[in-house]
């Protein structure tokens, strides 16, 4: 990184180290889950709507640290209360149903009709982001996945053999995957700069060729953290 323009530095920083913020919100929520339990017990899956309607109100405070964290933590609070609800009973067909087809269109019309941004994840330099805060589209897009889940849900677990030990071992690895892929990727993209611009990894999105190029990338990041994240020989027997 000697001698590389301030901006790419600042950006490299700042890709490596944006998953961590989220451990900060892992663990409020994972201190504050007894109380959440409670909660579910008194409103069942409806008392996602708790932080849903503080989320959404987020923008109508003043701008600020103080607003920007609350409709942060209010957010992830969403999916994390209706994991909550998972946990203790499973969530009814038609209330999946109905997270998937609502937060799927909520998602399409945010973006294309009120023009948020078609990323879900941050783009330095980007005039507007889905997670910083995060917005309506976000919001939606997690009721969706959350309702997607809790239809695979029963499949996964009839499920037995590598398809069970695969949701097994997804379902541990989600965080590391989450806190470790972006500084996995910045250091795959320095590390390749040698090589001059590659395909899909150096170059800006230009069209299908590009997407495949990217696909391959994308491929070979699950290959490393998969190494990464392999527990070492002696550890693995100790399981």
């Amino acid at each position: 990184m000697t001698g590389a323009p301030q901006g790419v530095v600042r950006t490299v920083v700042v890709l490596s180290l944006r998953p961590l913020w989220f451990l900060g919100v892992y663990l409020v929520l994972s201190l504050a889950t007894p109380l959440l339990v409670r909660l579910d017990a008194r409103l069942g899956p409806a008392a996602a709507a708790v932080p849903l309607g503080l989320a959404l109100a987020g923008p109508l405070l003043p701008a600020g640290p103080a607003a920007t964290v609350g409709t942060t933590l209010a957010a992830w609070w969403v999916p994390w209360q209706l994991g909550v609800a998972t946990a203790r009973r499973p969530l009814g067909r038609g209330t999946c149903v109905a997270l998937l087809a609502g937060g799927t269109a909520a998602v399409l019309l945010l973006v294309e009709v009120a023009g948020l941004p078609a990323t879900a994840v941050g783009v330095p330099g980007a005039a507007a982001s889905n997670l910083d805060p995060p917005s309506a589209a976000t919001l939606a897009l997690g009721l969706a996945q959350a309702g997607a889940a809790g239809l695979l849900l029963p499949l996964l677990r009839r499920a037995r053999g590598p398809l069970s030990d695969l949701a097994v071992r997804l379902g541990r690895a989600a965080l590391p995957v989450f806190l470790l892929h972006q500084p996995l990727f910045v250091l795959l993209w320095l590390g390749t700069l040698p090589l001059g611009p590659l395909p899909g990894l150096h170059d800006a999105p230009d069209g299908a060729a590009w997407l495949l190029a990217r696909a391959g990338w994308g491929a070979v990041l699950a290959l490393v953290l998969n190494r990464v994240l392999r527990p070492a020989p002696r550890e693995a027997g100790r399981r």
